[in-house]
């Protein structure tokens, strides 16, 4: 009891900033990204609402804002980031789950994200990437080629899109179409050496001993 008493004394005499970096030390990484997210999100709509107030202003340049005009205008957008953060939450469950290798589960809180998430979500292509990586290890290859295509819809060069479906493509036995997704990612990605190694090894070519 005594040495516990001491360890909390040192602690509490330790100035703000230091036991503010012991905390930051001491979180796990789920916990740093999900605050990272969360941060990101609540940036990405305040911007949001910003672009909305602002084009008003400039459409009717002489009507005061006042505060219930400001909540009128950004009424949606407000209601967009409750959606869009639900369907954060329905990813994050799904990472949980996909970490402890409960790919069915996993699968599930990845499709009630995709649900969720409203049109115009940037997200939406992380879950559809997610939920074919699922595919993936539930060798469901048509359903991840598909979930990537839609992914690559929303973002054209995301680069876990093509490998993942580069992936699918080799348990399809379309190489070619694997190789093309391959090529498109080391073009943008050049030091990508695991994809690097993916192309080289459907091409039939040995590894540089230097690689």
């Amino acid at each position: 009891l005594q040495e516990d008493a001491a360890k909390h004394k040192s602690v509490a005499a330790k100035p703000k900033s230091s036991r503010r970096l012991v905390w930051m030390e001491s979180a796990d990484a789920k916990t740093a990204y999900s605050l990272s997210m969360f941060m990101w999100t609540a940036t990405h709509m305040l911007l949001k609402r910003l672009a909305v107030v602002g084009r008003h202003k400039e459409e009717k340049q002489t009507e005061t804002l006042t505060v219930e005009k400001v909540r009128e205008l950004t009424r949606d957008t407000d209601t967009f980031q409750a959606v869009v953060q639900r369907a954060e939450l329905l990813k994050e469950e799904g990472n949980d789950h996909f970490r402890y290798q409960k790919w069915a589960e996993a699968f599930q809180k990845y499709s009630m994200a995709i649900d969720v998430s409203p049109p115009g979500d940037d997200y939406k292509c992380y879950y559809y990437c997610n939920r074919a990586a699922c595919c993936n290890r539930m060798q469901r290859y048509t359903s991840a080629v598909e979930d990537c295509t839609h992914a690559l819809s929303f973002s054209p060069m995301f680069g876990k899109a093509l490998y993942r479906r580069a992936q699918a493509y080799e348990q399809l036995g379309k190489n070619a179409e694997a190789i093309a997704d391959l090529e498109v990612l080391l073009q943008q990605q050049p030091g990508n050496a695991e994809a690097k190694l993916f192309l080289d090894r459907l091409a039939g070519k040995k590894p540089s001993p230097n690689a």
